[in-house]
């Protein structure tokens, strides 16, 4: 059974853990049917606490990191030690001439893309959001919004400057964590945590009621 809610569902919020754990598996297994044969995608670690990501590496380089793809938790968004070591990371990765690829999907927390929010146009202040940073474009970000209501779209991200760019496709993937982990057991008359405001919880209500019609 697939979510009521046509892109994130704020209810697996609370379980992201296992969300996050998936989600980057499914993502390195996409992104590696696209690499080219000397590329690989791998997924690392990094601390404090463990966090999980993806960097993808040239081979013929010396493992060199080509782009690192992050996808926030919790522990990055929120004050203390885990979004200080984020803060840190993103400008080693930027410094070192890396692309950077950002995937905040969570609500928890405050603004910690590699982006002014201040740059932001209102209009794109959405409650998730992708950041891609590209070496060659140093003074840029390219910014995908992505509201409640919409699925997450399809996005590219940069490889080496030789390279096409290859797509991610991230709803489809949400789509198996759901079904795959079985979240349909959820108890949705209860209030996601963090809650919704008042228009998008009477927005996700009505889903919720269609569901069980």
């Amino acid at each position: 059974m697939k979510s009521p809610f046509p892109g994130v569902d704020p209810y697996l919020e609370q379980h992201w853990g296992d969300i996050h754990t998936r989600l980057i598996a499914y993502l390195s297994d996409q992104i590696s049917d696209q690499l080219p044969r000397d590329l690989q995608a791998r997924v690392e670690e990094s601390k404090p606490p463990t966090q999980r990501h993806i960097e993808i590496v040239d081979v013929n380089s010396g493992h060199r990191v080509v782009t690192a793809i992050e996808l926030l938790s919790p522990a990055n968004k929120q004050e203390g030690s885990g979004r200080m070591a984020y803060r840190r990371k993103q400008r080693e990765y930027l410094e070192a001439g890396v692309n950077l690829v950002e995937i905040d999907l969570i609500r928890t927390g405050t603004f910690i893309v590699a982006a002014p929010e201040s740059g932001i146009p209102w209009q794109k202040r959405t409650p998730y959001i992708v950041c891609i940073r590209r070496s060659y474009r140093p003074d840029q970000a390219e910014i995908i919004s992505v509201a409640l209501e919409q699925a997450v779209p399809n996005f590219r991200i940069p490889l080496r400057h030789t390279d096409p760019d290859i797509v991610l496709r991230i709803q489809p993937l949400l789509d198996d964590c759901y079904r795959r982990g079985r979240y349909a057991s959820i108890d949705y008359s209860k209030a996601p945590r963090p809650k919704l405001d008042d228009k998008a919880a009477a927005w996700a209500s009505e889903l919720i009621i269609a569901r069980k019609q």
